[in-house]
């Protein structure tokens, strides 16, 4: 038989001052909100869905991404906004998994076993933790909303935010009040391990309110704050905090690495259809992507095109790709028209974009907006035949004579003079195939570039060459939509390639190194 406890030890009290009817009511709302939530969830990923053609590739990165920055928030917590992001997320984790605790100590603990766990110092050290992680939450709610409100930044600044900011602070203040309540009633000696919940509790008591007040305040608040947190859940697929697993999701169906490279059009001459004209043409895991947008505006901070004064803005060519996709999802008259390239996002935006990759690299869901854009892109260019002032000349000159410029392909080799550099023959053996590219060729400051890297070369004793038959691989062309030139180019280059035998394949140029180490593989030979 287990002795009773003293009167002064500390234990959780369950469900103190709750009447039967409260008791078996929070587990039926309990379960009709998991259920609520679990539908719309459910009715968000039926959006994503409506696109079945496409199968998740398998990504041996994904668990270690998903960790990295669903988990850990390391692209989150790389700003001050983000690292107090992170702090409101850890608090309210562990209000959650307080709450879970609490749930599993009384209904486990208590009826099962007999024997709460939430007792003693285990007990003390819970309170206290809650408590801190309370005030965290709020500290964290305040900075941001001083930072959209207080500051000038092109945050929004609508009502979805009012309510998300003014609901998360409703439930976390009324869970101090309430336990600010019970410790003015009971007073137990350790209400001070519950810093706030005891300051408020002196409150009350310095103010001289009758322990029967204290308790009606308390049950009714009681059932108030349970609504209010039942309700915040069963809303999460309908309100900004939707992004608590849109984001993860996101993250989870990005391409898998490396950033940048895009798909190849297969069979391209047999295609009837290029890029993305409108939503139909958005596979599932891009649906998903476009709904994980959470309005940071990270993407517009670092691109080189929003602070040269264009008129691109990423997070807006995002979210006018999203709103399209709910506006379908709705039921729009309007939503499926074959008008988002160069009408929902305009041409002006769309060639504005350098495709430099910033926006995705800093964007906490890694949407990958490079990619939407030349999927548009590629329907204005190969549908269209539509390109930005300038580009059809460089396209032009790529085509006829191996470069941008137009310049005379016999001269591709002039910046060697004098090096005696060695050019590829077939039946030889070389450890290196230095890759020159177009500006390194063609360009005078740039030449220094390749001049130097031949003497390097030569100096450390590496057999070496570079290739005569070397054109442009026409990446920019790629970029701009225009994938029939650069598979034309790749499988040119490839060709060339298979002529001769090297170890490895040198270049200095970044574009260049991309588009060989990364996209080449994806075609035969590559």
């Amino acid at each position: 038989m287990t002795a009773p406890l003293p009167a002064d030890f500390p234990i959780r009290p369950g469900f103190w001052n709750v009447p039967l009817w409260g008791e078996i009511g929070v587990y039926v709302a309990a379960v009709i909100t998991i259920a609520l939530c679990a539908w719309g969830v459910c009715k968000n990923i039926e959006v994503w869905r409506r696109r079945k053609d496409e199968k998740l590739p398998s990504d041996p990165s994904r668990r270690d991404r998903l960790l990295k920055e669903a988990v850990l928030e390391e692209k989150v917590r790389q700003t001050s906004a983000g690292r107090m992001h992170a702090v409101l997320v850890v608090g309210f984790f562990l209000l959650f998994l307080g709450t879970a605790t609490a749930t599993l100590d009384w209904d486990v603990g208590h009826y099962v076993f007999g024997k709460q766990f939430l007792r003693g110092n285990v007990y003390l050290a819970y309170k206290l933790i809650l408590d801190v992680a309370g005030a965290a939450v709020l500290v964290a709610l305040a900075f941001a909303a001083w930072r959209r409100w207080g500051t000038a930044n092109e945050l929004p600044k609508d009502g979805r935010f009012v309510l998300a900011y003014a609901s998360l602070a409703f439930i976390v203040i009324t869970g101090f009040v309430i336990e600010a309540l019970r410790l003015a009633v009971q007073q137990p000696a350790w209400m001070h391990f519950s810093p706030v919940g005891s300051a408020l509790a002196k409150v009350f008591l310095a103010m001289g309110i009758s322990t029967a007040a204290l308790e009606t305040a308390h049950i009714w608040l009681w059932v108030i704050h349970g609504i209010a947190a039942l309700a915040f859940i069963a809303a999460v697929p309908l309100t900004y905090y939707a992004h608590i697993y849109r984001v993860p999701t996101a993250i989870a169906v990005r391409k898998p690495a490396p950033n940048g490279a895009l798909p190849k059009i297969e069979n391209i001459e047999e295609q009837e259809h290029f890029g993305i004209s409108s939503i139909k043409d958005l596979s599932w895991t891009d649906r998903a992507q476009l709904d994980a947008c959470v309005e940071c505006g990270r993407c517009n901070d670092v691109c080189p095109a929003v602070r040269a004064g264009t008129p691109l803005k990423p997070r807006t060519v995002v979210l006018k790709l999203r709103d399209r996709v709910r506006a379908a999802a709705a039921g729009a008259d309007d939503a499926n028209a074959d008008d988002l390239a160069g009408g929902v996002v305009t041409k002006d935006e769309l060639f504005s974009c350098t495709t430099c990759g910033a926006c995705a690299a800093v964007c906490p869901a890694d949407i990958q907006t490079p990619d939407f854009i030349v999927g548009l892109r590629r329907h204005l260019a190969l549908e269209q035949g539509e390109f930005p002032e300038g580009a059809a000349e460089a396209l032009e000159n790529t085509a006829s004579v191996g470069n941008p410029w137009g310049l005379d392909p016999y001269e591709r080799m002039d910046w060697a003079q004098g090096l005696d550099v060695p050019v590829a023959e077939e039946g030889e053996d070389y450890d290196i195939l230095y890759w020159v590219g177009c500006a390194a060729s063609y360009d005078r400051r740039a030449r220094r570039i390749a001049r130097a890297m031949v003497k390097i070369l030569k100096t450390a004793g590496v057999k070496f060459a570079v290739m005569a038959e070397e054109r442009c691989h026409a990446e920019f062309a790629r970029r701009l939509g225009e994938e029939y030139l650069y598979q034309t180019a790749a499988q040119e280059n490839i060709e060339n390639f298979s002529r001769f035998k090297f170890k490895e394949l040198l270049t200095a140029c970044p574009h260049c190194f991309n588009t060989l180490k990364n996209e080449y593989p994806a075609f035969e030979g590559g």
